[in-house]
């Protein structure tokens, strides 16, 4: 019994720490091999540990509503796409993917150690490439790199997805802070911060702002105290820096030439995203056009990509264009069946959080961190990505078990 006891607390301390690096390596620029390695193991983990496969069946209501969108996506890409060729989003990650969120499912209550242990290891990993970056490489902005590649080789755009899981762990980074602001809670949402404004990424700026926002309409005294002095905080650097949109738009400007400079690509300024004839506006009017075209199931899973290349003059291949929106690609993808299917994902979810509102201090900031994942599908592409089906499985609250298990 006390070897089986040691035994279930060894893999809850294992599963979580892996999942939190296999969430860092897959926003960071890390090798596939990595990737993979930490994606086996961590099924191996969940496989030899003390879960019953019986319990799966039985627990069937508990992970319904993943498995469904799931099988909504191989419908979609089986049945509606001609040519079965894999584009973004890859069916396969998919189909992986989402198959790790249901195992994880029935491990809910390893949350909070998962989403701390995140924070520590982001941390550690910002605090040693924030000054390389801005001494080192002089750079105008931080890159997702973990220097396993030359700075000028990096992928760039991966930037965005950091951004994203920083602006994710925020929420729990605020919620420690407001319930013991000490020396080293105060300096991780500071590294949290500063990274995510040295990003110059819109969307982190957009979802942190949420998040505050968030924070203040729970109406929890801790919550809203901390909120108000950050507001204050940030206040008195954007008056004392004399940091105004136009500076920011100069500051996003220079770390987009030094983007386009590297990938010998067109430069425009950062604020023509705002305009109708952007790049990323086109997409998403491609997108409706599309959904008009074959509104009830759509064009088939991973076909906008598929039908939308942009050749030179010379009829050689220059890019695969993405949405930059998952709602607009599921519209044109999978149409009206599409878009229910992901409603009804995200009310299931939703609906339990707030059932559970009561019993959890920290259930009100799993909602807002699942709001924030909700509303960061409108700037960004993640159906594909194990963000988006980790966040999912993390913030499932079992049927079951509303109350998390003892260890």
């Amino acid at each position: 019994m006390k070897n089986e006891y040691t035994s279930l607390r060894l893999f809850y301390f294992l599963i979580p720490l892996n999942l939190s690096v296999f969430l860092v390596f897959s926003v960071f620029n890390v090798p596939f091999t990595l990737r993979l390695l930490t994606f086996i193991s961590l099924f191996i983990l969940i496989t030899i540990s003390n879960q019953s496969y019986k319990s799966y069946l039985v627990n069937f209501l508990n992970y319904h509503h993943i498995l469904l969108f799931s099988l909504a996506c191989l419908f979609s890409f089986l049945f509606f796409n001609d040519e079965l060729k894999l584009y973004s989003p890859n069916i396969l990650n998919v189909l992986a993917l989402s198959f790790l969120s249901v195992l994880l499912v029935n491990y809910s209550d390893i949350y909070e150690k998962t989403i701390e242990y995140t924070v520590y290891l982001l941390t550690i990993i910002l605090i040693i490439s924030l000054p390389i970056h801005f001494f080192i490489y002089e750079s105008y902005f931080l890159s997702a790199t973990l220097f396993f590649h030359e700075f000028l080789s990096e992928d760039y755009a991966t930037k965005n997805t950091l951004g994203v899981l920083l602006c994710l762990i925020l929420p729990y980074v605020l919620f420690k802070l407001s319930n013991r602001p000490s020396l080293i809670n105060i300096f991780i949402f500071a590294v949290f911060s500063l990274s995510i404004f040295y990003l110059f990424s819109r969307t982190a700026l957009v979802l942190s702002a949420f998040i505050l926002i968030a924070m203040l309409l729970t109406f929890k005294r801790n919550l809203v105290i901390t909120s108000i002095c950050i507001f204050f905080v940030l206040t008195l650097c954007i008056v004392s820096f004399q940091l105004t949109p136009e500076k920011y738009n100069n500051l996003k400007s220079l770390s987009n030439q030094q983007i386009k400079i590297v990938q010998n690509d067109e430069l425009k300024s950062p604020s023509d995203v705002f305009s109708l004839s952007s790049y990323r506006s086109q997409y998403i009017i491609k997108s409706i056009e599309g959904f008009i075209e074959k509104p009830l199931f759509g064009h088939g899973f991973s076909k906008y990509q598929q039908n939308n290349k942009q050749f030179d003059k010379e009829n050689r291949l220059v890019r695969k264009q993405i949405t930059h929106n998952d709602y607009a690609q599921i519209l044109y993808e999978q149409g009206t069946v599409g878009i229910v299917f992901l409603a009804y994902l995200f009310f299931v979810i939703l609906f339990r959080l707030f059932v559970n509102l009561n019993n959890q201090n920290l259930m009100s900031i799993r909602i807002i961190q699942f709001l924030t994942l909700i509303l960061s599908l409108n700037f960004i592409n993640l159906l594909d990505h194990s963000l988006f089906w980790i966040f999912l499985s993390l913030n499932t609250v079992c049927l079951a078990t509303k109350e998390p298990r003892k260890q």
